[in-house]
């Protein structure tokens, strides 16, 4: 009988090993999502649009574009294999889930410390970016709650755009739906962030002169938004009826 090994640590190793051989999917969506964020930045500083005030914030939301991928939001379709696998086998696909979201979060760090270190060059200010990219790690985990979820609700088979031009109505919702996570994560980032402009209110005092409580606020509210993530999704994808389900189904047959 072959031993079934749901052991996180080493688990999450070997995807991380697989994220670097080909068709280094997740290397490249996260790499190009991050290119177009570092080029916001900068375009939005040269045109003087952000308040050094807000350069925590500013940082924190562009930094964290570079996980605004439809590679997330869809993340079951994408390992649509490997997903049936484990329902056929009955095993807990919300390991999978774990495994897939901390694999994310920890290729996300060095994407974050480059654009922190890129800004720094520029700006020259450390403090205010430091504090601004550990708050975009304390936001990650909560951004990868909301993709687990939409990634069941709103599930789309991959299609080429060749076979999705024609047909106008087709056209429409997969430009909706590779356009939701830019949608999304600006108000995902503006719900999180509301604890932090209260605490400002009820204090009267910068956010980084309490960064640190800041910091533990947001990060509970993020952990607990990932961990409800992670068991609706996991929970929802075992259901016969689901949308989901259907879908990995069909493309499986």
């Amino acid at each position: 009988m072959a031993k079934n090994s749901d052991n996180l640590l080493h688990d999450v190793a070997v995807e991380l090993r697989n994220q670097f051989r080909p068709p280094y999917t997740l290397v490249i969506n996260t790499s190009v999502s991050g290119a177009i964020s570092l080029a916001l930045f900068l375009g939005s500083l040269a045109l003087g649009s952000i308040n050094d005030k807000l350069l925590p914030f500013a940082a924190t939301v562009i930094l964290l574009w570079t996980l605004s991928d439809v590679f997330l939001t869809n993340q079951l379709v994408y390992d649509r294999e490997r997903v049936i696998r484990r329902l056929e086998e009955g095993r807990n696909v919300e390991h999978l889930m774990r495994v897939k979201n901390i694999t994310v979060a920890i290729m996300s760090i060095p994407l974050c410390i480059i654009f922190g270190l890129v800004m720094v060059a520029v700006l020259g200010k450390w403090s205010e970016l430091i504090n601004g990219l550990l708050l975009a790690i304390a936001l990650i985990w909560g951004w990868l709650g909301v993709s687990n979820i939409v990634a069941v609700q709103l599930p789309f088979k991959l299609l080429p755009f060749s076979e999705v031009r024609h047909e106008r109505r087709t056209f429409i919702r997969y430009t909706l739906l590779y356009c939701l996570p830019w949608l999304l994560l600006p108000i995902y980032d503006a719900i999180l962030i509301l604890p932090l402009i209260l605490l400002h209110w009820i204090t009267g005092a910068t956010v980084s002169a309490h960064m640190a409580l800041a910091l533990v606020l947001v990060a509970i509210v993020s952990l607990t938004i990932w961990q409800i993530g992670v068991r609706y999704a996991s929970r929802h994808v075992t259901e016969p009826t689901s949308k989901i389900r259907r879908l990995l189904s069909e493309m499986d047959g």
